[in-house]
């Protein structure tokens, strides 16, 4: 290979990892501008005990995250949403509240636990509202 060709490489292979770069900071921008909390490169459990759950949005990039609703109550109907992109993320819910689950993906994973069969509209019910790209979901 001539010297020309091996520099040529060598300042593409960099340019190419500077639009990476770019193209990350400005979507964790744009993630933290629409979501009241963002999460990115953390391993983080989110414990709502003995709180009323009254909603909640999370944007989440290039984590592993746990919100555990197991001990919080909810007296009202609430909505979770969630954006995951390259994050691992699991809902934990109580199995006496009824929950609708709605949204989308894109090259992830969404597994739900919790069967939901009939929703008893005389409770209140989490709506949870997702948009996952090359993500896990699951809610048990």
């Amino acid at each position: 290979m001539s010297k020309f060709f091996k520099r040529f490489l060598g300042v593409s292979a960099l340019a190419g990892v500077g639009v990476l770069a770019y193209n990350v900071s400005l979507r964790i921008r744009t993630m933290k501008l629409q979501y009241e909390n963002c999460i990115v490169g953390k391993n983080e459990t989110i414990d709502f005990e003995g709180e009323e759950f009254k909603g909640a949005a999370y944007g989440i990039a290039f984590s592993d995250v746990v919100i555990d609703l197991r001990s919080a109550e909810l007296k009202e109907d609430a909505t979770l949403e969630i954006f995951g992109e390259f994050s691992h993320i699991e809902l934990l819910i109580p199995r006496d509240w009824e929950v609708i689950e709605e949204g989308e993906r894109y090259r992830s994973n969404f597994e739900n636990q919790l069967d939901y069969y009939e929703v008893d509209t005389t409770k209140p019910t989490l709506y949870i509202q997702y948009h996952l790209r090359y993500s896990s979901l699951e809610i048990e």
